[in-house]
């Protein structure tokens, strides 16, 4: 997967922040939902969303190659976010290694259902201004195949981000 990307922005937002968010250009953006299948959102609607996912063109829906966007709104830390994700991935998964965790961030491998090894980096955004609840969670998301563009998106997001004036 490609390491460098062209990064458009989207802004996204509840009662206690706004964000502009880099979203990889010509990447498409769905629904997220436990419950029912995703729907593709088209560019002018993605700021309807209080989540989306975006994944390159044909890249399949089930363990492929992603960036997942969130507002949140729980009142907690992005400390507390990472250990609450952390507890469920180990609910989730028998077979789960933590390659990296900081105060905001979390990189989990895992093996899925399907025995495939999948990669999940997570981090959690306060808005600034000293404020230290977690507003913003994004993810990656992909195969081994997709771990240095996986890298590479995770710092890019990261480094890109600001919060909306």
């Amino acid at each position: 997967m490609s390491t460098t990307f062209t990064l458009g922005r989207l802004r996204m937002g509840n009662s206690q922040a706004s964000w502009i968010v880099p979203v990889p250009k010509g990447w498409q953006s769905f629904t997220v939902s436990s419950t029912r299948a995703e729907e593709l959102v088209p560019p002018g609607k993605r700021t309807n969303y209080d989540e989306l996912r975006f994944r390159p063109a044909g890249e399949p829906s089930l363990g492929g190659y992603s960036l997942r966007v969130k507002t949140v709104n729980e009142h907690v830390s992005p400390t507390t976010m990472v250990t609450n994700k952390l507890a469920g991935m180990h609910e989730a998964y028998a077979e789960l290694a933590v390659s990296a965790r900081t105060d905001e961030s979390i990189k989990f491998q895992f093996r899925d259902g399907s025995n495939h090894l999948r990669y999940n980096y997570f981090r959690w955004f306060a808005a600034p201004g000293g404020a230290s609840e977690a507003t913003l969670e994004m993810s990656v998301s992909g195969r081994a195949v997709d771990e240095r563009g996986l890298e590479a998106l995770f710092t890019a997001f990261a480094s890109t981000l600001h919060a909306a004036g």
